[in-house]
Order: C-alpha cells, then sequence, then structure tokens
C-alpha cells in the first residue's frame, strides 16, 4: 500500500480509533504492507502522547530539558510518553513515563529499513 491509499487507511484508522471504534495501538503488519483497520491487527505499545498543556510546569521542564533528551524542541506542543507502572505523570488513571517505546521504535526502525529495501530494488516508488 502506497500513496493516496496509504493515507487513506491511515486517516481511517485515526477516526476509528478516536471514536472509540477500533482500539489505539500500533499495527501488527503495517498499513503501508497491507495490513487492516481491524482489532485483530493492532497492538497495543503503551506508547502515547499529552498536550504540553496538561502537564504542570515542573514535568514540562523536565521534558524540555535536553539532558533527559526527550526532546531538542524546547517549545513542544505535545509529549511522547509510554505507559509505566513506576511512571510520574497520571493520564486518565494509568501512569506514564516520559519517552518512546523501546518495541515500538524497534518496529518502525525494522520496517524502515525494509522500506529503503523495496525502493532500492524496485518494489517501492514512494
Amino acid at each position: 500500500m502506497q500513496g493516496k491509499e496509504l493515507k487513506k487507511a491511515r486517516s481511517e484508522y485515526n477516526k476509528l480509533s478516536s471514536r472509540g471504534k477500533l482500539k489505539k495501538g500500533h499495527h501488527i503488519q503495517g498499513l503501508a504492507f497491507g495490513g487492516k483497520n481491524v482489532d485483530s491487527n493492532i497492538i497495543h505499545t503503551g506508547e502515547s502522547t499529552i498536550r504540553r498543556e496538561k502537564l504542570s510546569k515542573e514535568l514540562q521542564e523536565e521534558y524540555a530539558d535536553p539532558k533527559n533528551g526527550y526532546t531538542k524542541n524546547k517549545d513542544f506542543k505535545v509529549a511522547k510518553i509510554t505507559e509505566d507502572p513506576e511512571g510520574k505523570i497520571v493520564k486518565n488513571g494509568v501512569n506514564y513515563r516520559f519517552g518512546l517505546n523501546d518495541r515500538h521504535t524497534r518496529a518502525t526502525t525494522f520496517q524502515n529499513k525494509v522500506l529503503e529495501w523495496q525502493r532500492k530494488v524496485g518494489l517501492r516508488t514512494e
């Protein structure tokens, strides 16, 4: 799946998940590889975001501090958070910690390598 077809599938996923009709998570088989917008193809990664204004001033400063490595943008609008029972941030009654989910990052890195290979051998044009 590429181009307009992929954009349409991602848009559909975002609409369904924001309305609660499809659980939020990461596609087991990425949309770019033909994954469908169905619950059996979604895996919960614990990764989410939280808008800056929902964080205390102290947490905003912690997230923006370059030595913590969460963001390079001190004027960030949205913070990346990962579910964590030992976390500091509580959102909808669940604890979170700042940062990306390692499993999600590894899956994305692998998927990007596959896409790069597909482009190199002519299987993908975008």
